[in-house]
């Protein structure tokens, strides 16, 4: 068949190229771009560092160290006291140990049980002759008035002494006197002292005499008084102090 749009031209060729024909089909399309490329994401820049960011880096570093040793400690804590379960009064993570009495538990101190004994008191210094002798003298001095009220009385006399004595094989000098003063002072405190030398009463005229100022009315009281005190026969008896009348008629041993 011959068709006119392809005289002329060689058979076998492909026939030239020429636009669709126009069809209100192809009018009414809208034309459709091509789907859009996606964005490349952007790539985010390092910010600059702030100024001493060096220094703010260290403390943040050190107050996570502080944080991790502060949590392992407390860890170590509870495994401890875990397997350690605390005693009656303790309390668990406290250094030391406090004892809580249990309730109804009455604490009371008791003094611990002591045994007196009375001896020759003992002294880091031990006066001289002349100091002792000095005390002595102050010492009969303050007691006078009270040794002078029971003139007329009976008394117990507790000690008479004066330097050059020997008794119990001790060498008595003013030092010895004022000690064995001191020793009966420390079983009687109302012991008083004088001087022989101040009463007609007393045989010698030299002696240190000490006295207990418990008036009787007898010198056989007195002697009972020492018996019952438990006191030997030659350190207590009756002794009655006088002005005026001498050694006989005043005195009373004991047998």
């Amino acid at each position: 068949m011959f068709r006119p749009d392809t005289a002329g031209i060689p058979q076998g060729t492909p026939p030239p190229w020429s636009p669709p024909p126009v069809t209100p089909a192809t009018m009414a399309a809208p034309a459709v771009p091509p789907p859009a490329r996606p964005m490349p994401m952007p790539i985010p820049m390092p910010m600059p560092a702030p100024a001493g960011g060096s220094q703010s880096t260290k403390a943040v570093v050190l107050g996570l160290v502080a944080a991790g040793v502060v949590v392992l400690i407390a860890i170590l804590v509870n495994v401890v006291a875990v397997g350690n379960p605390p005693r009656d009064g303790e309390t668990v993570g406290s250094p030391a140990t406090t004892y809580v009495a249990p309730p109804g538990t009455v604490t009371s101190y008791l003094p611990p049980v002591t045994t007196t004994t009375f001896s020759t008191p003992t002294s880091t210094v031990v006066p001289d002759d002349d100091t002792a002798l000095l005390a002595l003298r102050q010492q009969a001095a303050t007691d006078s008035s009270n040794v002078e009220a029971t003139v007329g009385y009976w008394i117990p006399q507790l000690s008479a002494k004066k330097p050059g004595m020997v008794v119990g094989g001790v060498s008595f000098g003013y030092s010895e006197i004022w000690q064995d003063f001191l020793t009966i002072r420390l079983h009687y405190p109302e012991a008083k002292l004088l001087w022989s030398g101040s009463y007609s009463s007393f045989r010698y005229k030299d002696f240190w005499i000490t006295v207990l100022p418990e008036e009787h009315d007898t010198g056989e009281s007195v002697n009972e008084w020492c018996d019952y005190s438990g006191i030997v026969k030659d350190d207590c008896y009756a002794k009655r102090l006088s002005h005026s009348s001498g050694y006989e008629g005043n005195t009373l041993v004991r047998k």
